[in-house]
C-alpha cells in the first residue's frame, strides 16, 4: 500500500509488482474457495479425499496473499530513519489516507448489507464499526484494524530495527517464530489427536505477532539478511512447506478436528517467504503493463472484491465446484478490476475511494 521506492524515481520495483498481483489474486482465491467449498464440519467431511485435498489446496494457495502484502509492507516501509518531519508525514499521508478509506468502506458494506441481506440499517452498529469497537460483516475486513494498529507504530519500529544489531534481532526473531508460529501448528496436530496443547506463556504482543513477524521479515529481506541463501533453496522450501501446510489441514479434518488455516502457521510463513524470497531474486523479470496495473489497483480490489464475489456466488449455482470457483474468481478478479480501475480514473476519487497514490 506504500509507493514503490526505486533508484530512479520515475521507476517501478518490477518484482514488488509480481509480488502483489500475486497477492490479490490468492485472497480473491481464498475467499471464492470458502463459499464454494465447505471448509468446516460436518460438510467437508461429506467430500471424496479428491475434493478434500483440491479444495484444501486452492484455500492453501489464498492463504499466501495476506503473508506476502505484508512483507511488502516491510521492504517499503521500514528501511529509513523517521525523524520528526518524516513521521508526521508518514502519519499524514498514509495513516490518516488508510482510516479514511477504510471508514468510507465500513459505511459502503453497511449499506451493501442492506441491499443484499434485506438488512436494516443499524445506526449504533455502524458507529461501532467505525470505531473499530465491533467487527463489520465483511470477514476481509479483519485485515484493516490489524494494518492500521501496525501503521500507528511504524515509524517507531523502524527507527528500533536500525539501531539494533542484526545479530541480536536473528535470535529475537528465531525464539518468538517458536512461540508464534511453531507451537500453533504443533496444537493442530495435537487438537487432533486429542493431546494437551501446548501454552505458549511468553507475551509477544508487543512485537506486533505474527503480523509483526511478517513485515520485519519484509525489513530483513531489505537488508540482506537471507543473502546467504542460495536461490535454489527457495523453491524447495516452497515444494516442502506448502504440501505439509495442506496435510495438516487434512489430518486436523479426518481426526474430526475442523482447522480454519490462519497465518499463525510455520509451513505457511515459509511457504509464502519462499515465494517472496524466490520472486524478488528474478533480475530478468519482464515489467508487464498488465501486472503493473493489477499491483497499483490490488488494494482497491481488496476492498471491493468481497461484495462482488458474495454475488456472483449467489448467482452461479453451477453443479461442478472445480468449475463454479473458476468462474466465480474470474468473474470476481475482471468486474472488481475493472470496476476500480474505471474509479481510479479521477485521481482524487482513486485516492480516497481506494488509498492510491
Amino acid at each position: 500500500m506504500e509507493k514503490v521506492e526505486t533508484k530512479q524515481s520515475n521507476q517501478r520495483v518490477v518484482w514488488v509488482d509480481w509480488c502483489r498481483a500475486f497477492a490479490i489474486c490468492c485472497v480473491l482465491l481464498c475467499h471464492t474457495t470458502e463459499r464454494v467449498y465447505w471448509l468446516n464440519l460436518p460438510g467437508f467431511g461429506e467430500y471424496p479425499l479428491i475434493r478434500q485435498v483440491f479444495s484444501l489446496t486452492m484455500f492453501t494457495i489464498g492463504r499466501l496473499g495476506v503473508p506476502v502484502f505484508f512483507m511488502i509492507s516491510g521492504y517499503l516501509l521500514l528501511d529509513r530513519a523517521y525523524d520528526y518531519e518524516r513521521s508526521k508525514r508518514f502519519y499524514r499521508n498514509n495513516l490518516l489516507g488508510l482510516v479514511l478509506t477504510t471508514e468510507i468502506w465500513i459505511v459502503i458494506y453497511n449499506l451493501f448489507n442492506v441491499y443484499f441481506y434485506g438488512y436494516n440499517l443499524d445506526f449504533e452498529v455502524l458507529i461501532r464499526n467505525m470505531l473499530f469497537v465491533k467487527n463489520t460483516e465483511m470477514t476481509h475486513m479483519w485485515y484493516m484494524p490489524v494494518i492500521i494498529g501496525l501503521y500507528m507504530f511504524i515509524p517507531f519500529a523502524a527507527n528500533a530495527l536500525q539501531h539494533t544489531d542484526g545479530r541480536i534481532l536473528r535470535k529475537i526473531i528465531a525464539f518468538a517464530f517458536i512461540w508464534l508460529f511453531i507451537i500453533p501448528e504443533i496444537n493442530v496436530i495435537l487438537y487432533a489427536e486429542q493431546e494437551e496443547a501446548l501454552s505458549a506463556l511468553i507475551d509477544l504482543s508487543y512485537s506486533g505477532g505474527c503480523y509483526g513477524v511478517y513485515i520485519a521479515t519484509g525489513y530483513f529481506w531489505k537488508k540482506g539478511y537471507f543473502d546467504k541463501i542460495p536461490t535454489f533453496v527457495f523453491p524447495i522450501a516452497f515444494l516442502v512447506c506448502f504440501p505439509v501446510t495442506v496435510w495438516v489441514q487434512l489430518f486436523s479434518f479426518q481426526k474430526g478436528v475442523g482447522y480454519g488455516l490462519w497465518y499463525n502457521n510455520a509451513t505457511l510463513f515459509i511457504a509464502a517467504f519462499s515465494i517472496f524470497a524466490f520472486m524478488a531474486r528474478q533480475r530478468s523479470i519482464k515489467d508487464i503493463s498488465a501486472i503493473r496495473v493489477l499491483a497499483f489497483c490490488s488494494f482497491g480490489l481488496y476492498l471491493i472484491h468481497n461484495p462482488v464475489n458474495m454475488m456472483l456466488s449467489q448467482y452461479f449455482n453451477i453443479e461442478s465446484c472445480t468449475l463454479r470457483l473458476a468462474i466465480i474468481f474470474t468473474l470476481t478478479l475482471v468486474i472488481s478490476w475493472v470496476g476500480v480501475y474505471i474509479l481510479s480514473r479521477s485521481k482524487r476519487i482513486g485516492r480516497i475511494l481506494f488509498f492510491m497514490k
